[in-house]
């Protein structure tokens, strides 16, 4: 039987503490239990410009065999920032899905949800 190719799709940062403590631990613990496991998380600037870390968690996750796909987070103005995110990451996952035929798919908060049921 072939891995489960799952898409997990969080609105938070995997530099932040939420991402930090429920993400990461999750996206590992799933691929070393046999998922293929594709991640996009919505990373803020201050955090990607922290290259030190940022490379830290790439590197994590490529040894426990997670991809990751890490978007900028959009904060101002509220509802146009949201939907360019929402917009951006539903059109990175349908590219990503070109690729590889999604079995699952995973979403953290209500915004992710709504990417992920696209």
């Amino acid at each position: 039987m072939s891995k489960p190719k799952v898409l997990y799709i969080a609105y938070w940062g995997a530099a932040e503490p939420l991402g930090q403590s429920l993400i990461l631990p999750a996206a590992r613990k799933l691929s070393a239990l046999g998922a293929d496991l594709t991640l996009v998380t919505f990373e803020k600037p201050a955090d990607l410009e922290r290259r030190q870390e940022t490379r830290r968690i790439r590197e994590s996750l490529n040894a426990s065999g997670v991809r990751w796909l890490p978007l900028r987070y959009h904060k101002h103005p509220k509802v146009p920032a949201t939907m360019f995110d929402i917009a951006h990451g539903c059109t990175r996952a349908m590219l990503t899905r070109l690729k590889t035929r999604f079995d699952i798919i995973h979403a953290r908060t209500f915004i992710g949800g709504l990417m992920g049921l696209m």
